[in-house]
């Protein structure tokens, strides 16, 4: 999947600054910046995107709106980085781009050049092609009437094509090379008739746009005094018939790969690849545009006895005041979620409407993780009947590491006697330190699999980025996401997109509102089964590893459906007081534990002095089910 955002568009409307162009195009392996107008840094951290890992810069034209910040996006990789940076950095633009480097860095100082990494610098004419052949990416070119030197880009990337126009005049050969784009980013700087002749009206983008022929036209650059929603709706009166949102800061577009052409209900082209905004986006300027934005604003509550009829009539307002309404049956009542932008929406029109109990405005920054968005507990439930969040409580166990096929498959069986019914175990593992065991990857989760099929135990297995995260996803029945990584959006995202179970630990440092709006992470993809684990938070106190938060327990029960499970192991880092943290997780409302166990600890390749033995596992398994009993839970049964 390739996600485009835009950090700067480029607009000054009567009620805000003017931010300059810059443009993020994330994908499989590589995160790109078209353009980086003075603010981008700006952009970059208030859209909490890690500039350390920017890959390819493409400037537009050497104008402070379209590279203000290259210089000091150059210095603080130089200079601002604790562990100097190994991956190059491919800066790309106009013909002259090496030349107009050479003068900046004898300006401005020597970190232009010198970066502090690698550096890559390429010349794109009309005629060539950058190409990342592992990135499946392909960056073209094309003079546009503008400046002498400025382009528009052609991005072509795994999961789509992303067209810019940069900065440009009318022109029907800029429209003709940007053919096919899924997303098509482009300026609208002037109103008709236009005043000059190198930016583009509204007239102009509509032919621009209907030669291209996107997906999805984002219309950004919009100045002076002039709101991108009423630029958007003025190229659509010009004779552009396609989908157009407007390009404010922050809208975020994903791209999927999506199937062959065909036509869309109502007439035209379908998408060749669908895109769904999925950031507190601007509203869409077409009514019905299939490109809906992720932020839950309200929430309509029907009465229990309100029909099917009538929750497709509210469904059907929400539509027409231009949001997107996302029906979620409950137990006793349904409620409807109000997708959008932030801006007003009338709760009177819609409590007036029959079934209508209240209308909720969601406060909570994190919306589908919430018991705003839903009241009844989901329960996450696995293949061989275990599952998170009912009254049973589940208990996962096993070693930190894959280290061989005996030793996992020894213990598999010992813990399905014992009565655990999901067995953990790393095979990719990220260490503290980069010469300690780093797992067995691919076999480490044959392994796992093979445990499996000769237990009937569910894995669980850590993914360590994106791509692993497919691999993880195939072999295991739950992909995991480690404290190192709840804030690893790219991982998250792709973790969410597998479709398999995730569960999420809590960051070492994190709040409860950054851990649950890490999961929101997964939510937003479209996946409900979220595990959420409190594995303990980093102390000023050197006596245990962590401290296991056990208030964070009933905290993010109140707060969130999602099902609880706590990590004793990690939680104090000591193997005496696994079994007390264990049953005190319990005690406190825990929907499960997760648990480090293995076969002969002083020789464990990892965290073997916070695992448990055998036999202390199985004393655990005794004494939770006492404690269960105690508080009207049980233990999930052992596998038969």
């Amino acid at each position: 999947m390739t996600v485009v955002t835009i950090l700067g568009s480029g607009t000054l409307i009567p009620d805000a600054s003017r931010s300059s162009a810059a443009h993020l195009i994330d994908g499989e392996g590589f995160r790109l910046l078209l353009d980086c107008g003075s603010g981008t840094l700006h952009g970059l951290a208030r859209h909490a995107v890690d500039w350390t890992g920017l890959s390819h810069v493409a400037i537009s034209h050497y104008h402070n709106d379209h590279m203000g910040d290259l210089s000091a996006i150059l210095l603080a990789l130089k200079h601002g980085l604790a562990v100097a940076r190994e991956e190059p950095l491919t800066l790309i633009g106009p013909p002259g781009f090496v030349g107009f480097l050479s003068r900046l860095d004898s300006a401005l100082g020597d970190h232009v050049l010198d970066p502090g990494c690698p550096l890559d610098v390429c010349e794109l004419g009309p005629l060539d092609v950058f190409e990342a052949q592992k990135l499946g990416l392909r960056i073209r070119a094309y003079p546009t009437p503008h400046t002498d030197e400025s382009v528009a880009y052609r991005v072509e990337t795994a999961s789509g094509v992303v067209g810019y126009t940069g900065d440009t005049g009318p022109s029907d050969a800029v429209g003709e090379f940007l053919a096919g784009c899924s997303v098509l980013i482009a300026e609208c700087s002037l109103a008709d008739p236009p005043s000059m002749e190198f930016h583009l009206a509204p007239s102009g983008l509509a032919r621009i746009a209907t030669l291209a022929d996107p997906d999805l036209l984002i219309v950004t650059h919009v100045y002076p005094h002039t709101r991108p929603a009423d630029a958007a709706l003025l190229v659509e009166q010009h004779g552009f018939g396609g989908h157009i949102v407007a390009g404010e800061d922050g809208l975020a577009v994903h791209l999927h790969e999506h199937g062959p052409v065909g036509e869309r209900p109502g007439g035209g082209r379908c998408a060749r690849h669908s895109a769904r905004i999925d950031l507190a986006a601007p509203c869409p300027a077409r009514a019905g545009c299939p490109y809906s934005p992720t932020e839950l604003l309200m929430l309509v509550v029907m009465k229990n006895v309100a029909s099917a009829e009538e929750i497709e009539a509210v469904v059907g307002v929400i539509q027409e005041m231009g949001y997107d309404a996302r029906p979620i049956p409950g137990g006793q009542r349904t409620a409807v979620g109000i997708i959008g932008n932030d801006g007003g929406i009338d709760a009177g029109r819609l409590q007036g409407l029959e079934g209508v109990l209240e209308v909720i405005p969601v406060t909570h920054p994190y919306k589908q993780v919430s018991r705003e968005w839903q009241e009844e507990d989901t329960v996450v439930s696995l293949a061989n009947g275990t599952s998170f969040g009912g009254s049973d409580i589940a208990v996962i166990a096993g070693p930190c590491a894959v280290e061989s096929e005996p030793a996992i498959l020894d213990i598999a069986h010992q813990l399905k006697e014992m009565g655990a019914t999901v067995l953990r175990g790393g095979a990719f593992k990220p260490r503290t330190s980069p010469y300690s065991f780093q797992g067995l990857g691919l076999e480490g989760l044959k392994f796992l699999a093979k445990a499996r099929e000769q237990t009937g135990l569910a894995i669980v297995a850590e993914a360590l980025d994106p791509e692993g995260a497919d691999l993880v996803a195939e072999y295991a029945d739950i992909v995991q996401i480690g404290a190192r990584n709840m804030q690893n959006y790219p991982l998250l995202r792709r973790a969410g997109r597998t479709g398999k179970p995730v569960l999420l630990k809590r960051g070492m440092s994190a709040t409860i509102e950054e851990f649950l709006l890490a999961a929101e992470y997964v939510l937003a993809e479209g996946n409900p089964n979220v595990i959420l684990c409190e594995r303990g938070v980093r102390s000023f106190d050197t006596h245990t590893r962590n401290v296991l938060d056990l208030a964070a327990i009933p905290v993010v029960q109140s707060l969130s459906h999602l099902p609880m499970i706590a990590d004793p192991s990690h939680g104090t880092g000591i193997r005496s007081m696994v079994t007390a943290m264990g049953r005190a997780a319990v005690a406190a409302g825990a929907d499960g534990l997760i648990v480090e166990v293995h076969g002969d600890p002083p020789r464990a390749l990892s965290d073997g002095a916070q695992s448990l033995y055998p036999d202390q596992f199985a004393s655990l398994m005794v004494e939770i089910k006492v404690i269960a009993k105690a508080i009207a839970r049980d233990v999930t049964a052992p596998l038969s």
